[in-house]
């Protein structure tokens, strides 16, 4: 895990000092410290293992079309891939809680241990772009994605004037992790399964000759003296 970033916002530009402790990479406080530090450990464990995996096994991960639980975990994979949804649901609570959005009922009771989040939609995936950005930054001699990873952009829902759905994204390296919030949704969650799938996203032909295009223009470009 990096420990010293470039960050340019609205708010801030410049070096973060700590990654795990600096306020521009932090929701702020909404959670009391009982909540912050003793019980959700185990979910922040969970993220621990998931990143060590995925950063472990970039160079192969990118082909495969589903992520085996046990591999991540061990032969008692669920406890620990239910507690890396937990993670990513408080990561999704504090978003709605910093933006004064109302919280689901069901994250909130998933995030106090049951067994199930069914109006959220908790999903994985492979990010095409990234997968062949990898590959080009290692091929030029660097370290590829392993140090890239953060927010995806969020999408609020509004059915008659209140908020109905949200989605919220992270990315680590190319892997993508997906929550999708709908208020009438009924989903399965990724730790009900030994497996999760692991679908190709910006995949499509067309995205595909977008970024082709965009690596050729560069290429194209003249290199000042």
């Amino acid at each position: 895990m990096p420990t010293n970033l470039f960050k340019s916002s609205e708010r801030f530009r410049g070096d973060l000092r700590s990654l795990r402790k600096g306020a521009e990479v932090r929701w702020p406080p909404s959670l009391c410290a009982p909540c912050n530090n003793d019980r959700s450990q185990p979910f922040d464990r969970a993220l621990d293992q998931f990143e060590t995996f995925v950063l472990t096994h970039l160079e192969v991960l990118g082909r495969w079309r589903r992520l085996t639980w046990a591999d991540v975990y061990g032969p008692a994979w669920e406890q620990d891939a239910a507690h890396l949804a937990r993670y990513f649901g408080k990561q999704m609570g504090c978003m709605l809680a910093a933006y004064r959005l109302p919280m689901p009922d069901e994250l909130i009771q998933f995030l106090d241990g049951s067994p199930q989040c069914p109006t959220i939609n908790f999903t994985l995936a492979r990010n095409w772009r990234g997968i062949q950005g990898h590959k080009l930054m290692c091929a030029a001699g660097g370290d590829g994605l392993e140090t890239f990873f953060g927010l995806l952009p969020a999408t609020r829902y509004e059915t008659d004037g209140a908020t109905s759905g949200l989605d919220y994204g992270y990315f680590l390296a190319y892997i993508w992790v997906r929550l999708e919030w709908r208020d009438s949704g009924n989903f399965t969650g990724w730790w009900e399964s030994p497996a999760a799938p692991l679908p190709l996203a910006n995949g499509d032909l067309g995205s595909r000759w977008g970024w082709w295009r965009v690596m050729n223009s560069y290429r194209e470009r003249p290199r000042t003296p």
